[in-house]
């Protein structure tokens, strides 16, 4: 099967895959298989959905099935909030295992630490912008228990616990770490 990022070049209106997107897990090669018969049988019913940015954001599979088939392509555009949207169309959805929504869950608590820092830095209240107060506190208990408070509310938007969403932290560190040894 052609990779993702190979089948894309032949759609220019999507400009990329959205991390959401990236954050769910992939069918099987047999589920999928089934998705590009129905789809050379009855054509694509569910439109593939991109970002206003056209980022790709639902229909990852519909859109290997359009390829595969050699069927026509539909596109449409949301503003919805990217997460949210992927968590309403696909881990309330699918039948995922609980560390599948944990995965989710990190992925995302993980985005949302990564815009904070950008709106931060954007703000200058971080030690390297030019606006950066010279004296920044450390990191207060408060700001501390927000963060935990985020990692909570990820984790019940995803349907799972804090803890899972600990152990899937666990396990992708663990994973980027051993291949890290693996290619010294």
């Amino acid at each position: 099967m052609e990779s993702l990022q190979n089948i894309l070049v032949h759609y220019p209106e999507v400009t990329g895959i959205h991390p959401a997107c990236a954050s769910v897990p992939y069918m099987s090669d047999e589920e999928l298989q089934g998705l590009t018969e129905s789809v050379r049988e009855r054509g694509l019913l569910n439109p593939i959905i991109l970002t206003n940015e056209g980022f790709l954001l639902d229909g990852r599979h519909r859109l290997i099935a359009c390829y595969q088939a050699m069927e026509e392509t539909r596109f449409e555009r949301t503003a919805e909030e990217p997460w949210a949207y992927v968590l309403d169309q696909n881990i309330k959805r699918r039948h995922l295992t609980v560390g599948q929504k944990a995965m989710f869950g990190q992925a995302w608590f993980e985005y949302e630490k990564e815009m904070a820092k950008e709106r931060q830095k954007a703000g200058g209240g971080d030690k390297k912008s030019e606006n950066a107060k010279k004296s920044v506190p450390p990191v207060s208990a408060e700001r501390a228990k927000k963060q935990g408070e985020a990692r909570e509310i990820v984790a019940r938007k995803a349907g799972v616990g804090k803890m899972a969403i600990d152990k899937a932290k666990t396990i992708i560190e663990h994973v980027a770490h051993s291949a890290l040894r693996a290619d010294s």
